[in-house]
């Protein structure tokens, strides 16, 4: 019975906590970029919603925003520092602030 509990708790938190509105968002986006690269040819643009939306292939060779170093490994080495950066402190300031999940959860 506790263990029904605490998973009610944690279904309760994550629907609060809009983790599946990320988790849906991510998954239309990765929908949408997989049927953008097997049906579509780069340059080409399809209007969805005239005025308002439209798709467009593009490709961007850096990284995010389009920084690009002009060496594939320094744009790697510094996209992968950025991210484990960001990462460590979102989760940290995230563990910190969340006390009533036990370890396993925090993880």
């Amino acid at each position: 019975m506790k263990n029904n509990i605490k998973t009610k708790e944690v279904l309760k938190w994550i629907f609060e906590s809009f983790i599946w509105l990320g988790v849906l968002l991510l998954i239309i986006d990765f929908v949408t970029k997989q049927i953008v690269l097997h049906n579509m040819t780069v340059g080409q643009s399809i209007t969805l919603i005239p005025g308002f939306l439209s798709i467009e292939y593009v490709v961007n060779y850096g990284m995010a925003f389009g920084i690009n170093f002009n060496n594939e490994l320094a744009n790697r080495i510094i996209f992968v520092s950025v991210s484990l950066i960001g990462a460590v402190i979102l989760i940290t300031v995230y563990s910190k602030k969340v006390n009533k999940f036990g370890k396993f959860i925090k993880a």
